[in-house]
């Protein structure tokens, strides 16, 4: 049998931080700040894209490295790199999900949106 007073896992009682009664928890629920599921921001040196692969939105983290024209002579041209570092479902990280082609697919599309730019 439940007591008045019992831990609450709902994110209201996170929030207030405290042992609270269910029922007061969902009289204070209008009040409450509503939990955020946005992805994290982007890491210092890593650019934000957005992606649309199969349906899903992502929020992809990627690491741009410029290519170097070559002189012709000695040194060859090197293309202009990405490498896909996170991409966000919400506030998941579904990056390790991904196969390599559909990473490749994602950063192919950044390379493209990049020369279009």
């Amino acid at each position: 049998m439940a007591t008045t007073e019992q831990t609450v896992s709902t994110w209201g009682a996170e929030v207030i931080g405290k042992r609270v009664h269910p029922t007061i928890v969902q009289a204070l629920a209008p009040f409450l700040p509503k939990p955020t599921f946005a992805a994290p921001r982007c890491p210092r040196g890593a650019e934000h894209f957005d992606y649309t692969l199969a349906g899903v939105d992502l929020v992809c983290h990627i690491e741009f490295e410029p290519g170097e024209p070559g002189d012709g002579w000695d040194k060859p041209a090197y293309p202009d790199n990405c490498t896909l570092i996170a991409a966000y479902v919400r506030d998941i990280n579904v990056a390790n999900l991904l196969s390599d082609k559909q990473a490749e697919q994602i950063e192919c599309a950044f390379l493209a949106q990049r020369e279009e730019a």
